[in-house]
């Protein structure tokens, strides 16, 4: 049996990967296959705070959750953090996640911000 998200390998009677808490397939796909690895991405969290999005994006890969930050790169190349005043005009950066993805991201994201 393996994870199809991690791709660990499990002996037969167990069926839930131990990390990524999903459930076990017989057999793993091709890793040369032409599938994109994500599809659906939906936006779970719009930000100009980068340490924020930092932590957040920290939470849901250290719970299997993998995510995407788009608007991300263009700052990066750019310089980083805009000048002051400027974050509106530069627009949010959007934290992004598989949309099978999207409701245990929501409550991971809803629990950091109860703390």
């Amino acid at each position: 049996m393996y994870c199809p998200r991690c791709r660990q390998e499990y002996r037969e009677g167990i069926s839930i990967c131990r990390e990524c808490r999903v459930a076990l397939v017989p057999a793993l796909a091709d890793p040369g296959h032409d599938e994109p690895e994500w599809r659906d991405l939906v936006t779970v969290l719009e930000t100009n705070d980068r340490d924020l999005l930092v932590v957040i994006q920290s939470l849901l890969e250290s719970n299997g959750v993998r995510s995407w930050v788009q608007g991300a790169p263009l700052r990066d190349v750019i310089g980083g953090r805009p000048p002051l005043g400027m974050d509106l005009a530069w627009g949010p950066m959007e934290l992004q996640v598989a949309a099978g993805d999207e409701q245990a991201a929501r409550e991971l994201i809803d629990s950091q911000r109860g703390a």
